[in-house]
């Protein structure tokens, strides 16, 4: 903060992998917040308006393929906790893109999806396009 102006970061070399230095808490604390909020299942009915934009594929609902069981690691410990219960989906963001991967189950898929938008909500604040434009 210098003479009540803000300087960021605002572009990083082409090809970089790595989130910018001063997006990176933010992005922490999104990957943090969504994977907490997973299990809050009104926010699939909140976020509605943006879900209903996503188009999956249509025998994404119908057709289930047969899993191959993995055996897990020191690094990779499975998709369950020791209930049995289904962990909630994590969350990598890379700057404003929330990138995750998930079963063949279009409901999971809209949790975690709803997860990601109420925790950048909550963490940026509501979008307001209709001001932006």
């Amino acid at each position: 903060m210098l003479a009540d102006f803000l300087f960021l970061q605002a572009a990083l070399p082409f090809g970089a992998d790595f989130s910018p230095q001063n997006w990176e808490i933010c992005r922490r604390i999104i990957e943090d917040l969504a994977e907490k909020l997973f299990h809050d299942t009104s926010l699939r009915s909140k976020h509605r308006q943006y879900l209903d934009r996503i188009t999956f594929a249509p025998d994404l609902r119908h057709h289930v393929p047969a899993a191959v069981p993995a055996k897990p690691c020191s690094q990779r410990k499975g998709v369950r906790d020791e209930q049995g219960r289904p962990l909630p989906t994590p969350h990598r963001l890379f700057v404003d893109d929330d990138i995750y991967a998930d079963r063949f189950d279009v409901d999971r898929m809209e949790q975690a999806i709803a997860a990601s938008i109420e925790a950048i909500f909550i963490l940026l604040g509501v979008s307001e396009l209709d001001k932006r434009q």
